[in-house]
């Protein structure tokens, strides 16, 4: 592989960290493979990516050319020399949006970032999501949009048929008069049925039981 980088080294590595008391936890993001390393409360992430037609493709659905990052470009930060992708300015404008130098809120940075990424519709296999308001009641005509993916609406049961083109972590928009939430890292896969509410006290109900996954306040298995 590019960089010498294979399969094999990529396990090395994991087992290197593992080996120096760091917990490990190893994700496929569709198209690449990522780690994230936790030790002493410090956490690191490690992305592995292959290049297709000159371009990386990176979660949620962001393409960025190869070449930024083949002939990366030292900086000086804290005193020391590290490399990162090159033109560091291109590359953070690519990554975060057109706005990148300006200080962002919580949920804003999301926004910027999903806003940017073209959908596809594919057809495929599906999961069934549920759109449920502050008070459990059904949205009607809800968008919900998978980041990369396509755009869905929710019927008057307020559920719709996503397409999830394969288990994985994916971007999620759910947007309805008075409601619009980034939900920018969830785990799913197709023929699941999941339910989404607009409920804080809820999902952390539904973490505590440890038995529902989570799409931004609440997921369940109906």
């Amino acid at each position: 592989g590019i960089n010498g980088l294979t399969e094999e080294t990529r396990r090395e590595a994991a087992r290197a960290f593992t080996e120096s008391g760091f917990y490990v936890g190893e994700n496929t993001v569709r198209e690449y493979k990522s780690m994230s390393m936790m030790k002493d409360y410090v956490r690191v992430d490690w992305s592995c990516v292959t290049p297709v037609d000159g371009q990386i493709h990176t979660f949620p659905g962001i393409s960025l050319p190869a070449d930024m990052f083949i002939t990366p470009k030292a900086i000086d930060f804290l005193g020391e020399k590290f490399l990162v992708p090159n033109p560091p300015d291109e590359y953070l404008r690519l990554k975060y949006g057109e706005a990148w130098m300006t200080p962002k809120r919580p949920g804003e940075y999301e926004q910027d970032v999903v806003a940017g990424i073209a959908d596809v519709d594919p057809a495929g296999r599906t999961s069934r999501f549920r759109v449920l308001d502050d008070g459990g009641r059904p949205v009607a005509d809800a968008e919900i949009r998978l980041v990369g993916v396509g755009r869905f609406t929710s019927g008057r049961d307020g559920s719709a048929q996503v397409v999830v083109p394969g288990a994985g972590w994916y971007a999620l928009v759910v947007r309805y008069p008075g409601h619009e939430q980034v939900l920018y890292m969830e785990e799913l896969e197709p023929d699941r049925s999941y339910v989404y509410r607009a409920d804080s006290t809820a999902a952390a109900a539904s973490r505590a039981a440890g038995e529902f996954g989570t799409l931004g306040n609440v997921l369940m298995a109906e």
